[in-house]
């Protein structure tokens, strides 16, 4: 009998599971697939977004800042190689200055 069944194991299944595991309890992932990992989590681009293109001071922007700050955690725990890089925004313009400009400040603040 499992306390809990999460349904897939990519990236936030997995997650889940091993918090909801620090608690004691019995955790079931059903997954679809033959392995973990298989779905979007696979095929993304493996940025970790720092919350600067959000809306400043929205919930997205928010989460985008906690989950870095989460991540650099949790590969600590698992012994898991990571580095963070920065990023390279390009504009062509005088219009795409100013967006980076406002971009570069949000990710500031």
């Amino acid at each position: 009998m499992y306390d809990i069944t999460i349904i897939g194991a990519g990236i936030i299944g997995a997650m889940t599971a091993r918090e909801l595991a620090k608690y004691n309890l019995c955790v079931c992932i059903v997954e679809k697939e033959n392995d973990v990992a298989m779905g979007a989590t696979k095929a993304n681009s493996a940025i970790v977004h720092g919350g600067f293109d959000a809306k400043c001071g929205s919930l997205k922007a928010k989460l985008n800042v906690r989950g870095s700050q989460m991540m650099e955690k949790i590969t600590k725990e698992l012994g898991v190689k990571y580095k963070k890089n920065g990023s390279l925004v390009i504009g062509f313009n005088e219009e795409d200055k100013k967006t980076i400009e406002l971009l570069y400040k949000q990710g500031i603040e």
